[in-house]
């Protein structure tokens, strides 16, 4: 499912959720990445290490980044760790941060004004 305010919920919309959920895979994404003008700077991926359930899927991102031509310097440490440096907006080189990986319910998503993807914030 590609709704982004989640699945069965009365704001929740499959309207181009393709974009979402489809795609050319790795050469496409590569092809995009040229026309865009990648110069191959790193991409700083926090991964935590001491959530089970978190822990493996920053592997399955970076290694698919890769595949896409993207340089990936992911960082592993522990989950305060990685919630305390995602509070700062350093720029990557600075100490900053790029991606993480984390999960939601559809309770902590539903409400546009609350979903933490859409705040905003960096």
């Amino acid at each position: 499912c590609g709704a982004v305010l989640g699945c069965g919920t009365p704001l929740g919309s499959e309207a181009d959720a393709e974009t979402l959920t489809q795609g050319g895979g790795a050469e496409e994404a590569k092809a995009l990445l040229a026309e865009a003008g990648y110069d191959g700077t790193p991409v700083v991926l926090m991964a935590p290490t001491d959530l089970v359930a978190l822990a493996t899927q920053p592997v399955v991102v970076s290694q698919m980044l890769r595949d896409a031509g993207s340089t990936v310097d992911m960082q592993p440490m522990d989950w305060q760790t990685l919630v305390t440096r995602r509070a700062g907006q350093a720029a990557p080189s600075e100490g900053g941060w790029n991606m993480f990986i984390t999960n939601w319910m559809v309770p902590e998503i539903s409400n546009p004004i609350a979903n933490p993807m859409l705040n905003g914030r960096g």
